[in-house]
């Protein structure tokens, strides 16, 4: 059982043991959250996606971050991004290959902008490595946990306040050779992550002080948003709704048992394939349904859509695992 539960984390650096016996509870945490962002991909704009794009994306960085061990950079930066590019990097680049097509008028007339922005999921690898580079440069350069935390939180803040909602073409848009800026805009997070796993910075939170930021900024949202106040008031609850969310899910719900059910545990363990792949699901049965655009589907279809679309990339993961090439290439299964 120890063995199965080791396999279930792609990063290669982090000690795979102790997260096993300390943290059981993130894989309840990573596998609910693969099934949010399914969701959130499935559904049309509405009240409800306006919540889950709150917090699912700033939480699952969070972890990512708080997977990676300091000890990952022993050998140094390069050994480490050698060691996760059968991992990470080869399987992006073959989902990156896949989505192509759905690029096609754009690669010819601005390829440019195909790299720079990749297809609309894909910017999560990008993201992934450049955090694990900034938490290499935070440990060799030895700069200040805290200088660090406030240098993302900042990038955040102007990505919440300049680019979050804005509808302008990506060629037209300010700093558009920076490329997608959902590069820079979770760095916060994935840097908290990262300094709560290795003990960088002492945060003394109860659980109960937690809940209360948590709940506190969340309506403060709520009540700046219904009242159409500019989001450069809410920039600020954003950042602090996420913080204390994810200091509360890593350090007291992480280290409870919860949830240790084999679904969790796979959808967990083929987390990268189900990311990179459900997204073509979703296509077929949208196109199936002749709406593309998700004009006509209201939330509660669209739910049920995502469900759909979770249960029919068990399947097709357990198929890529079939074949050699596929499990280790597609899957990054190493």
């Amino acid at each position: 059982m120890i063995k199965y539960l080791q396999e279930l984390y792609y990063y290669p650096a982090a000690d795979t043991n102790a997260l096993v016996k300390s943290y059981p509870g993130i894989n309840a945490i990573k596998g609910l959250l693969i099934v949010m962002i399914i969701v959130t991909h499935s559904l049309p704009e509405s009240m409800t996606l306006y919540f889950m794009y709150l917090f699912h994306m700033p939480v699952f960085l969070a972890i990512s971050g708080f997977l990676l061990k300091q000890s990952a950079f022993k050998y140094g930066l390069s050994a480490y991004l050698t060691r996760i590019t059968k991992r990470l990097i080869i399987p992006w680049l073959i989902a990156f290959a896949v989505y192509l097509p759905y690029q096609w008028d754009k690669l010819f007339s601005n390829p440019t902008d195909v790299l720079l922005y990749p297809f609309y999921h894909l910017w999560y690898i990008p993201a992934y490595v450049l955090g694990s580079v900034v938490c290499y440069a935070m440990h060799k350069l030895k700069i200040a946990p805290t200088a660090m935390l406030i240098t993302t939180g900042l990038f955040t803040i102007c990505w919440y306040i300049y680019f979050r909602d804005v509808n302008t073409p990506t060629e037209a848009q300010p700093l558009y050779w920076l490329g997608e800026k959902r590069f820079y805009c979770y760095l916060f997070f994935y840097v908290l992550g990262y300094i709560l796993r290795n003990n960088l910075l002492q945060i003394r939170l109860t659980p109960f002080a937690a809940l209360f930021i948590t709940t506190s900024s969340f309506s403060l949202i709520v009540l700046c948003v219904f009242r159409h106040v500019p989001d450069y008031f809410t920039a600020l609850p954003y950042l602090f709704f996420n913080l204390s969310l994810v200091f509360f899910l890593l350090m007291f719900v992480a280290q409870k048992p919860i949830m240790q059910h084999k679904f969790w545990l796979y959808i967990n363990k083929h987390s990268l394939g189900i990311y990179f792949y459900h997204p073509l699901i979703l296509m077929i049965i949208y196109q199936a349904l002749k709406d593309p655009n998700k004009e006509h589907i209201g939330t509660p279809k669209g739910l049920l859509i995502g469900i759909a679309t979770v249960a029919l990339c068990l399947p097709l993961t357990w198929m890529l695992k079939k074949w050699t090439f596929s499990n280790r290439y597609m899957l990054g299964n190493v």
